[in-house]
C-alpha cells in the first residue's frame, strides 16, 4: 500500500492544478511512479503516449509543458505513430531512427517504462512490403524475409530499453457474429503463420521484452475466444506471446462493464495477462453507430454528430468523470492479471478521435483539455486507491 505521506501529496497536486501536477515528479529512477501513475503503482503501470514521425525528424512533438505532464504522471511511453512501419522503414534498407531515438531517450530520462507501436499490422506499412521489382506480389519467402529483417532491426536496435512490444496490430475482425483472420496481404501471401512468425523474429531480437498482441473491439466474445484460441495454439507450439493489449476506445454508454468484466476474467482464467493498451471515452454521438477503430472506416460529416463545436457541457464532462471512474474501478478489481492501463493521448486537442470516424468532429476523450488543464475525469481519478 502506497504510504499515506505520498497519497497526500500526489492528491494535493492534482488538486492545485496542473504546475504542480507536473512539478510532483522524483529523482532519476527505473519505471518510479509520480502523480497519476503513483496512485496505482502497486496495481500496474499507466501510460500515455508520446507522437512523432518521419515527418518530424527527431522532434517530439508535444510542448513542453504537455512533456511535463506525461513525465509528471505517468510511468510507462508508447510511441504512438513514431514506430510503425511507414515511418521507421519507408523504403526497403532505408531505417529511420532519429524520432524513435529520441522517444527512448525521454523514456528512459524519467525512469518510465516503453512500448514500441507496432512491428506488424495491414495499415500504415509500406506497399514496398509486399511488391517486386516490377509491381506484382513479392512470393512468401521474400515476405518472409523482409518481416524478419525489418523486425530484428528495429526490436535489435533497442534491445533492454524497450521492454514491451506491439507485436501484431488488428489482425481479426468479426462479421456476422464470427471472428476471422482480417484479410491483409501478410495473410494472403503467407498465412495465419505470419503471427507466429512476428513473435519468434521480435523474441529472437529481445529475448527480455515483454510481446503482446494488441487489437479494438476486444469487447466482443466472438473476436476474445478467438484471440484466446489463437494465443493458446502459438504458445503450445512454443510461441513466446506474453500478453493482450486491449484497445479501449469506448463511449459513455458502450461497452456494458459488466460484459468486460466478464470478458477480463475469462482471460484471467485462461491464463493471459491483459494491458489496457489504448483507453480513451468519447463524449460524442456515435456516428450512424459506428463502433471500433479500424482507421479505413469513414463516415461522411453530418452536423448532428459533432454537437459541442464550442465546448463540452459541465454535465457531459461530470458523466465521462464518472465513466472513467468506474472503469478504473473495474481495472483494480483485475488488477491481479492487467499489467498496464495507457491512455491514449493526453489532451483532447491531440486525440485521433476529433477526426474518426468522421474528419472534422471535436471530441474531449482525454484527461486533459485543450489548455492542457486537468478536467473532471483526471481529478476523480486522482483518488487514492484502496490496497487489495
Amino acid at each position: 500500500m502506497m504510504p499515506r505521506c505520498r497519497i497526500l501529496l500526489v492528491t494535493a497536486c492534482a488538486i492545485l492544478g496542473v504546475g504542480l501536477v507536473a512539478a510532483c515528479r522524483e529523482g532519476p529512477g527505473v519505471e518510479k511512479a509520480s502523480g497519476l501513475a503513483a496512485l496505482h503503482q502497486e496495481a500496474f503501470l499507466v501510460g500515455n503516449t508520446l507522437d512523432g514521425g518521419i515527418d518530424f525528424g527527431a522532434t517530439l512533438t508535444q510542448s513542453p509543458e504537455a512533456l511535463d505532464l506525461i513525465s509528471g504522471n505517468f510511468n510507462v511511453v508508447t510511441a504512438s505513430n513514431g514506430m510503425k512501419p511507414e515511418n521507421i522503414q519507408p523504403s526497403e534498407g532505408k531505417f529511420h531512427f532519429e524520432w524513435s531515438d529520441r522517444f527512448i531517450e525521454f523514456a528512459e530520462k524519467h525512469g518510465m517504462a516503453s512500448v514500441g507501436h507496432t512491428l506488424v499490422w495491414h495499415s500504415q506499412t509500406p506497399d514496398w512490403f509486399f511488391k517486386d521489382a516490377q509491381g506484382g506480389e513479392v512470393s512468401r519467402a521474400v515476405l518472409i524475409e523482409r518481416m524478419r529483417k525489418h523486425i530484428e532491426t528495429v526490436v535489435g536496435r533497442y534491445r533492454g530499453r524497450i521492454s514491451h512490444w506491439d507485436v501484431v496490430n488488428e489482425a481479426v475482425v468479426v462479421e456476422g457474429g464470427h471472428a476471422r483472420y482480417r484479410e491483409s496481404p501478410w495473410l494472403r501471401i503467407i498465412g495465419p503463420e505470419y503471427l507466429s512468425l512476428a513473435f519468434r523474429f521480435a523474441h529472437g531480437a529481445d529475448p527480455g521484452a515483454r510481446l503482446l498482441y494488441n487489437d479494438y473491439d476486444m469487447v466482443d466474445p466472438a473476436k476474445a475466444e478467438f484471440v484466446i484460441r489463437m494465443v493458446k495454439e502459438m504458445r503450445d507450439a512454443g510461441v513466446p506471446v506474453h500478453g493482450v493489449g486491449f484497445q479501449g476506445h469506448w463511449a459513455l454508454d458502450w461497452p456494458e462493464l459488466a460484459e468486460v468484466d466478464l470478458l477480463l476474467e475469462r482471460f484471467q482464467t485462461a491464463g493471459i495477462r491483459v494491458s489496457i493498451s489504448e483507453l480513451d471515452i468519447t463524449v460524442l454521438p456515435a456516428a450512424y453507430e459506428h463502433t471500433g477503430a479500424d482507421i479505413s472506416q469513414r463516415v461522411e460529416f453530418a452536423e448532428q454528430f459533432d454537437p459541442y463545436r464550442e465546448g463540452a457541457p459541465p454535465e457531459l464532462l461530470a458523466q465521462q468523470a464518472a465513466r472513467y471512474r468506474d472503469c478504473f474501478d473495474l481495472f483494480l478489481k483485475h488488477r491481479g492479471n492487467i499489467d498496464r492501463v495507457t491512455f491514449w493521448g493526453l489532451s483532447d486537442a491531440d486525440s485521433w478521435k476529433n477526426d474518426f470516424p468522421m474528419l472534422g468532429r471535436t471530441d474531449y476523450p482525454l484527461l486533459f483539455d485543450r489548455g492542457l488543464q486537468p478536467k473532471p475525469a483526471f481529478m476523480t481519478l486522482m483518488k487514492p486507491v484502496p490496497s487489495e
